[in-house]
């Protein structure tokens, strides 16, 4: 082989052998590229990704240092492979910079002489800049500086790590944002739950579309104020039939909510708010509105309670409307004109509610558009404030003390009054909820603000109206007083004298007869006078309920027994309705009750011609238990109009000879006891078929131990004192002639020593003078009253010892209450029984009488037979049998006075049976008969 072949051989070899070299490098680098990649994949999390990516980087390439930087959404940040940690306003190093700027790999070469590690092979040291690429989006920057490479083979296979490099570090960014995102929307989500569960108006959550909507959640407020929960409410569907029972309404409601939700979408607005009458769970009902906020796929909807504010607005008109309907039915309830409004921060603004939130040092977190606006700031500088800018009350003091106690009941509602941006400073009702911090993180408060600038005026509004309304109240007691005295008095005279006049033995049958029926006729006037005056009390809020234990079985067979005997004379059937279960004692009214009873049932048998009246008792639980008391008839009916009348003063409505008998305030009457015991009264009524009357009273049941005794059987007529009783001073004080008489011989018939004064004037000096024992004093007199002269004798001598008894002819039972309070020491109104002002002697000075009846204090028993009634004539007999069925007194006692002509003894048995209403002992013998 010649010198040139071997030249050619060797330099092949070499060739090869260096093209060898570089194939196991190169291999030797992708194996290193690939270990890199091996190291990183698997990491969880974007800085240990981070921080193994850089170590494993020194230990396999090399160099002095290596730099990473990388963005986070808008933040770059900085990390090296020591583990330096940095957030950089912008990238702090040129090559970096101009790296970032041009997205291109850039090679500075360094000197060796500071290169590490240095070899026969290296080739020198080089500073590196790689962009970390992703498509085209820069995700971030590597920096590798003093690299001490053999080759140039490493630059091509670097970019293949680092492009993998730059995915894996995307992925981790974005992994980290969804983690926050998800975070915050999580602690939203918390932070919106317990907005409405603390938000003092009732909300309610759904999720979905049209009816199918669940409900999600519902607030505490909700469930207090319709009683409703979830079980109750699962879905929207459901809600409508539960809150809108009435299938007319609701499909209105339904209509009407469909026009606003299209109007909303046409015009790019809100849902304009809708205000119905929401039906509770307990059967009760609310005004509200509605508003509703859609947030994605949520609905919230707020339901803002303006039942109290449509009371006000009503009670209002009907105070600037009809002043003399508010006096009479006692209206003067004053709510409040607006209840808390409260929405969550979605839903504020567009209800028009503030929002505060405070830290714990009372500055503002957060105020909503509406907040701000109202104390005319924009947010922006409301949040540079805090609570003592705007608020007196905090002024100058320290938040934290001050709100001590709010922090421990951690919620509070009340008024204050906050500055406004130009000076003026608005009425506001707050309400506050303190969120505790977890931790060692402080609290924060959360406020909703209402501006009751409105509520205060129709306040201010109302209470003038209110005192108005009170004005006129009083100018009607007042009248009534008066009137009361006027119409008594008289009626004193009248009963007592013709009371008198009937004890004389030496009367004729026709005088006796004739004072009957002035003694009747008065009786029946002093009724009608009640009724009138009952009426007239009631109005005026005077009229106060006796509230007792009683019998109520006891008192409806009383009552039924009574009118069972008008019902047969009319040929009808008068039933308890024997499915009737009810509570026998019972707490209550009972005189009122009675009342009612026989109002009712009176109506019913003289409106009802044939057929019958059925009586039904039960119970019914709603919030409470409640008494329910039905009587049906099957009479005339009553048309749509009249029962609209039905229940006003004087109206009569019968159409038979004898229907409209009476004052025509039976049923007004009714109604104002039943309110009055906190019931109500209501009718169904057809015309041709018969009514119904239901009235629902709340019950209160008792025991029979509970039951008072029962008072002692009135005694006979009083005819003097008992033996060994002394002789009593008695002086009278009033100024009417008639009466003056008509207790002078009271007085002067058992034995008492008299002295009567005019006024309260003579009243005094007679008591200085003669030192009575007793004194019955009229109230109302000329000069001086009967309670200045009382009190003027209790500051006498003696004055704290003599008994001094009250006669008035007041109609208000509550000024015996005046009267004691003046020092009197008992109570008789006028007109008096006789008994009433004997029982009041014996409970003053223990006195003693002697009756006329038998020691037992109870008259014999009158023994009518029809031997004694066979003496009268069959047409007599007729009349008295058709009177007594009446029960009409007029006709009974007409035809008694004929009796008086043929039997004298006849004639007084009779009077006695029907003086104690015994008709049934007088009827049962002429059907014997």
């Amino acid at each position: 082989m010649t010198s040139a072949e071997t030249d050619k051989s060797t330099e092949e070899i070499q060739r090869l052998q260096k093209r060898l070299r570089r194939l196991a490098e190169e291999k030797s680098n992708l194996q290193l590229i690939m270990r890199l990649i091996e190291q990183i994949n698997p990491l969880p999390g974007i800085e240990e990704m981070v921080h193994t990516m850089l170590l494993s980087m020194v230990d396999t390439i090399g160099g002095t240092n290596i730099k990473l930087y990388y963005f986070v959404e808008a933040e770059l940040r900085y990390v090296d492979f020591m583990g330096e940690t940095r957030i950089l306003p912008d990238f702090d190093d040129p090559l970096v910079a101009q790296v970032a700027t041009s997205s291109a790999f850039i090679e500075q070469r360094g000197d060796t002489d500071n290169a590490l590690l240095l070899d026969a092979a290296v080739e020198g040291s080089w500073t590196w800049g790689f962009p970390l690429l992703v498509g085209k989006e820069l995700i971030g920057v590597i920096k590798l500086e003093n690299l001490h490479i053999s080759g140039a083979s490493l630059r091509t296979f670097l970019p293949v790590f680092f492009s993998h490099a730059a995915l894996i570090l995307s992925n981790e960014i974005r992994a980290e944002s969804r983690r926050k995102i998800e975070a915050e929307l999580a602690e939203s989500e918390a932070s919106l739950k317990v907005l409405i569960e603390h938000t003092p108006i009732a909300m309610l959550v759904d999720v979905g579309v049209d009816a199918d909507e669940h409900v999600e959640m519902m607030n505490q407020q909700f469930t207090t104020l319709f009683g409703y929960s979830m079980e109750d409410v699962p879905n929207v569907r459901q809600w409508w039939p539960l809150a809108y029972p009435d299938e007319k309404y609701r499909e209105e409601l339904k209509r009407e909510w469909i026009r606003r939700v299209e109007t909303a979408i046409q015009s790019q607005n809100d849902i304009e708010p809708m205000e119905t009458t929401v039906i509770c769970k307990d059967g009760t009902s609310r005004y509200v509105r509605i508003s509703l906020a859609s947030i994605g796929s949520r609905n919230i909807v707020t339901f803002e309670d303006l039942s109290s504010r449509k009371k006000a607005e009503d009670a209002l008109s009907r105070y600037k409307d009809h002043l003399e309907e508010v006096v009479t039915e006692r209206t003067a309830a004053l709510a409040d004109a607006n209840q808390l409004l409260s929405q969550t921060q979605f839903a504020m603004d567009r209800a028009g509610i503030g929002i505060h939130w405070l830290d714990d040092d009372g500055h503002f977190i957060y105020v909503n558009e509406y907040a701000a606006q109202l104390l005319g700031y924009t947010q922006e500088q409301m949040r540079a404030m805090s609570v003592t800018d705007v608020d007196p009350n905090f002024a100058g003091k320290d938040f934290k003390v001050q709100t001590q106690p709010l922090r421990e009941i951690r919620t509070s509602t009340f008024e204050t009054a906050q500055r406004h941006k130009n000076g003026e400073v608005i009425p506001l009702e707050v309400t506050f909820y303190y969120q505790p911090g977890k931790e060692e993180s402080s609290g924060r408060f959360i406020s909703f603000v209402t501006d009751i600038r409105q509520r205060k005026q129709a306040e201010q509004t109302l209470r003038r109206a209110m005192e108005a309304a009170e004005t006129a109240n009083r100018a009607k007691s007042t009248f009534l007083t008066s009137m009361s005295h006027e119409l008594r008095t008289p009626l004193n005279a009248i009963l007592g004298f013709s009371s008198l006049m009937r004890r004389d033995e030496q009367l004729r049958p026709e005088q006796r007869t004739n004072l009957d029926i002035i003694n009747r006729s008065g009786e029946h006037l002093l009724t009608l006078i009640n009724d009138i005056l009952e009426l007239a009390k009631i109005e005026a809020g005077k009229t106060q309920l006796n509230i007792t234990p009683f019998d109520l079985g006891v008192l409806v067979r009383d009552v039924t027994d009574m009118m069972e005997l008008r019902a047969r004379a009319k040929g009808l059937r008068l039933l308890i309705d024997q499915s009737s279960q009810f509570p026998r004692y019972i707490n209550g009214d009972e005189a009122r009750l009675r009342q009612i009873l026989i109002n009712l049932l009176g109506n019913a048998v003289k409106f009802t011609q044939q057929g019958g009246v059925t009586l039904r008792l039960g119970t019914k639980q709603n919030a409470i238990a409640h008494l329910i008391i039905e009587i049906e008839d099957t009479g005339p009916g009553l048309s749509a109009e009249d029962q609209q009348r039905l229940f006003q003063p004087f109206m009569q409505f019968g159409k038979q000879p004898g229907d409209n008998k009476g004052t025509g305030l039976g049923l007004s009457i009714t109604r104002q006891f039943v309110q009055l015991m906190g019931g109500n009264i209501s009718v169904e009524s057809t015309v041709g078929k018969g009514s119904l009357f239901r009235v629902e009273l709340p019950l209160s049941e008792v025991k029979e131990a509970d039951l008072l005794p029962q008072h002692e059987t009135e005694k006979g007529e009083v005819v003097g004192l008992a033996s060994g009783q002394p002789v009593y001073r008695i002086l009278i004080v009033e100024d009417q002639l008639e009466n003056q008489l008509l207790l002078s011989q009271l007085m002067q018939r058992i034995g008492f020593e008299i002295q009567v004064a005019e006024n309260g004037a003579q009243g005094v000096q007679l008591f200085q003078s003669w030192q009575p024992h007793l004194i019955f004093m009229d109230r109302r007199m000329p000069d001086m009253d009967g309670i200045a002269a009382t009190q003027a004798i209790r500051q006498l001598p003696g004055g704290k010892e003599v008994k001094i008894v009250a006669v008035t002819a007041s109609a208000f039972m509550e000024q015996r209450d005046e009267m004691m309070a003046a020092g009197m020491n008992d109570f008789v109104r006028k007109p008096y029984r006789f008994n009433e002002i004997y029982d009041s002697l014996t409970r003053q000075l223990g006195l003693k009488f002697v009756y006329a009846e038998a020691e037992t204090g109870t008259a014999p028993p009158v023994a009518l037979t029809a031997e004694m009634l066979a003496v009268l004539p069959e047409a007599l007999r007729s009349e008295l049998k058709e009177a007594l069925m009446s029960l009409d007194s007029d006709p009974i006692n007409e035809a008694i006075s004929k009796v008086a002509s043929i039997d004298q003894k006849l004639f007084r048995t009779l009077t006695k049976l029907v003086n104690d209403f015994d008709y049934p002992t007088i009827l049962k013998v002429l059907e014997d008969d």
